[in-house]
């Protein structure tokens, strides 16, 4: 079990009431484009994009995220409100109230104490569990160009043997790189595999661990 450390400045909270995020008090939260766009550059992200980054904090939220009245003293913010979502020890979201929309919130801004806090570090101090969402080999094409093949054969035959057939030759080169290239897509996948079963397992831990 990882050793945790303890986040910078006292874990205690300045009051308020908590409770676990659920899909149903979700649903009733927004995220700012400021808001998304920080926790983007507070996680150390590549991208601050909102299609591919609220999915990655909404999944948080639901695997280590609660519902809170008091802010942490970790988070260092004068930016008080009436509610806000927590991360673990690490992420803090301010809400406001949603005009737009009677009863339902919105995430304006993020905190998470000292600078260099990204998620790797966070993960590592113990401050969230559920490690950032892994990167894939791209698979390699199915496809084998045949013009290649056929201008590999001439310039080997420039080179070399012109005694076979010219025809004979590029069929060999075609099926001898399409074997080729679909074991490296095999080995590709298997290796995607190995790197998403190890992710999901972490997220189960991670799930278990807020359970208990």
């Amino acid at each position: 079990m990882r050793s945790r450390e303890q986040p910078s400045g006292s874990t205690t909270r300045r009051g308020g009431a908590v409770e676990p995020v659920d899909q149903r008090r979700l649903a009733g939260i927004g995220f700012t484009d400021h808001a998304i766009e920080r926790f983007a550059q507070r996680a150390g992200l590549e991208t601050t994009s909102r299609a591919r980054v609220e999915p990655v904090i909404r999944d948080l939220l639901l695997q280590e995220g609660v519902v809170t009245t008091g802010q942490p003293r970790w988070a260092r913010s004068q930016n008080t409100a009436e509610l806000y979502l927590q991360l673990g020890e690490w992420m803090l979201f301010v809400l406001r109230p949603d005009r737009q929309r009677p009863g339902g919130f919105t995430a304006v801004t993020v905190v998470n104490g000292p600078a260099g806090n990204d998620w790797a570090t966070a993960l590592r101090r113990g401050y969230v569990l559920t490690p950032p969402p892994p990167c894939y080999e791209a698979l390699p094409p199915r496809q084998v160009g045949l013009a290649r093949c056929i201008g590999f054969v001439l310039a080997e035959r420039r080179t070399g043997d012109r005694s076979g057939r010219l025809l004979a030759q590029v069929v060999s080169t075609y099926r001898q790189r399409r074997t080729a290239q679909e074991r490296e897509r095999e080995r590709v996948a298997a290796a995607n595999r190995a790197t998403q079963d190890e992710y999901e397992a972490a997220r189960s831990r991670a799930r278990q661990s807020r359970e208990r």
